[in-house]
């Protein structure tokens, strides 16, 4: 875990070095192979790594002292966690909200016989951009309905396919039905 979180890491500084020089939004998203709640999800998530996370006290090479370096100032979100924020009503909404964990991201994008969770993710600068459309999240029933998991016959790969549409600037039309949440392709 501490070589994931040193990525994520020297990542978000070369990105924070870009942010500096432009503003531009910017999209992170990818596999980081860590679950919500890891030092990895937590700094992409949250900007920082609490002190007392227990990840941190596994540092083999002393790469990650002092936990305060590990943080940073880009105001990323998860696009797949504003499935809290109001929403349309909508029957795939429903479907969405038993897809996803407390905070709002996926239960699953990596789905075998050995392990389920949340791996990938799509993050986005929150003051620049705002998801309108997120790809739906597939079941776990009918992901394991063939062959017991991820990949199968429907889906090629081991991970679910994570898609958000993003409209340019924050601020939304409020007389815009995305405005009040996202909708799902």
């Amino acid at each position: 875990n501490d070589v994931k979180l040193w990525q994520v890491h020297t990542l978000l500084k070369g990105l924070e070095k870009i942010a500096t020089s432009a503003e531009i939004p910017m999209v992170v998203c990818g596999d980081f192979n860590s679950v919500p709640g890891s030092a990895a999800h937590s700094l992409l998530s949250n900007g920082r790594v609490p002190a007392d996370h227990p990840e941190l006290g596994i540092d083999p090479f002393g790469i990650l002292q002092p936990s305060t370096k590990l943080s940073h100032p880009l105001p990323l979100v998860s696009a797949y966690t504003n499935l809290h924020k109001p929403c349309l009503d909508s029957e795939a909404l429903e479907r969405q909200r038993d897809r996803v964990d407390v905070i709002g991201e996926p239960l699953f994008t990596n789905c075998t016989k050995d392990f389920h969770g949340a791996l990938d993710y799509v993050f986005y600068t929150e003051d620049a951009l705002a998801p309108v459309s997120l790809l739906e999240l597939p079941g776990e029933r009918e992901v394991r309905a063939k062959y017991g998991g991820l990949p199968n016959t429907q889906w090629s790969s081991d991970h679910v396919c994570l898609m958000t549409e993003f409209q340019w600037g924050a601020r939304m039309d409020p007389n815009s039905p995305s405005a009040y949440g996202p909708r799902y392709m």
